[in-house]
């Protein structure tokens, strides 16, 4: 839940920069935050430099992984992308400002190191992703993207936070959370509180006391889709009969190491 992180990554660098005295906090310095991502194609050599040994136990620096039951995330990423986000759109659903995934070559991507496992190439011939979930069936799209988010994102995080836990250095110093903990707003303010206590340790831990975070602003506004009670179950079906099917439950297992409680 990528868009959700940085939103709580911003609201706590702006209350904590807000405290220096005498300091004035412009808006284009909380977006301007140096982070990481867990993306190996667009930051890889800072990836790679998180998974390195010496790194993990020589600096000290601190991580919160803020992670989704994979069902959910899956779902949701597919709506957000089969409504042409990123693609067409805009992150926020705005027309006239295309985004990466118009110009990133998915099928190259997927097909990278396994060129005989090219199922989806019938129905993909000058398509964007975005388009393509739109031109084939629930399942099949459904397919498509799990493949897609495993490579891309769900089994680089899991490596991740794999290398945070071997030393015990690196696995004091990491955090884990779960979405479903902003997810509610009798929640959100303490899990708020968790998370920039432990970024910001001997600190005022009561400064998070009088910090605000509503549910539906962990959310990404502009970045919600299709909320269809229906739909979504029938899509988490689709997702926990393509992972049976065609993962050997890599997914359920991957979200299983987080022990997040789907939505």
């Amino acid at each position: 839940a990528h868009k959700m992180g940085w939103q709580l990554l911003i609201k706590i660098n702006r209350n904590y920069l807000a405290r220096i005295p005498g300091g004035q906090v412009r808006k284009g310095e909380l977006y301007n935050v140096e982070h990481i991502t867990v993306d190996p194609v667009t930051r890889g050599a800072q990836y790679d430099m998180l998974m390195e040994h010496s790194v993990q136990t020589s600096l000290d620096y601190r991580t919160v992984i803020m992670t989704r039951h994979w069902y959910d995330v899956l779902v949701s990423g597919f709506l957000y992308h089969q409504s042409g986000r990123e693609c067409s759109l805009s992150s926020g659903g705005k027309r006239g400002s295309s985004g990466w995934l118009q110009r990133f070559d998915w099928k190259g991507f997927l097909s990278a190191g396994n060129e005989s496992s090219r199922y989806w190439e019938e129905h993909a011939e000058g398509k964007d992703l975005c388009q393509y979930l739109n031109q084939v069936s629930l399942l099949d799209g459904m397919r498509v993207y799990m493949d897609f988010a495993l490579k891309m994102w769900l089994r680089p995080l899991l490596r991740l936070a794999a290398a945070r836990q071997i030393n015990p250095l690196s696995r004091a110093r990491t955090l884990f959370l779960c979405y479903e903990q902003f997810n509610a707003d009798e929640h959100a303010s303490a899990a708020l509180k968790a998370a920039g206590s432990f970024l910001y340790p001997g600190e005022d831990v009561e400064q998070w006391d009088r910090v605000t975070l509503q549910s539906n602003e962990g959310g990404g506004g502009g970045h919600a889709t299709n909320k269809d009670k229906s739909l979504r179950e029938l899509l988490h079906g689709i997702v926990q009969f393509n992972d049976n099917a065609h993962f050997g439950g890599e997914v359920i297992e991957g979200s299983n190491s987080f022990a997040c409680r789907s939505e």
